[in-house]
């Protein structure tokens, strides 16, 4: 018989609220059958930003052994509110990396969208350590 032990499924909890922890322990895992392309998470703002930059911590940044048997994103395409949409190409590295915008961008939200993906030489799940949107309010 197994036992399911609650606290370490809380522990084991891959929401999108990791993204903006300050623990690279965790990770949100898109959770979707296969590699998780076509997955997305969306960041939405109470108010208008404008959106300048978005640091990202790509894979499951736990440990080097962790980071290397998920998958992580190759390919991120980024919606904004208002219709725009960029598309970037990220390192498959254990660190932060910044993704600069061609110029800011007015939003209310902005929709990441997995693309393609590094593969991972264990899991198909798709990780993202931390994701974090340089913005300031529109006047």
């Amino acid at each position: 018989m197994r036992q399911f032990d609650a606290k370490a499924a809380i522990r084991q909890s891959y929401g999108a609220t990791n993204l903006f922890d300050a623990s690279t322990g965790t990770a949100w895992v898109e959770g979707a059958p296969g590699n998780g392309i076509g997955e997305w998470v969306t960041v939405e703002f109470e108010t208008l930003r404008r959106v300048k930059s978005i640091h990202v911590q790509n894979g499951y940044q736990k440990s080097p052994d962790i980071f290397a048997k998920n998958n992580r994103v190759r390919q991120l395409r980024v919606l904004f509110s208002g219709g725009e949409s960029q598309i970037f190409i990220l390192d498959d590295k254990l660190s932060a990396q910044l993704l600069g915008l061609r110029s800011p961008i007015a939003a209310f939200w902005l929709k990441f969208i997995i693309d393609d993906v590094w593969a991972g030489n264990k899991y198909t799940d798709t990780a993202i350590t931390k994701l974090l949107v340089n913005s300031d309010t529109v006047q």
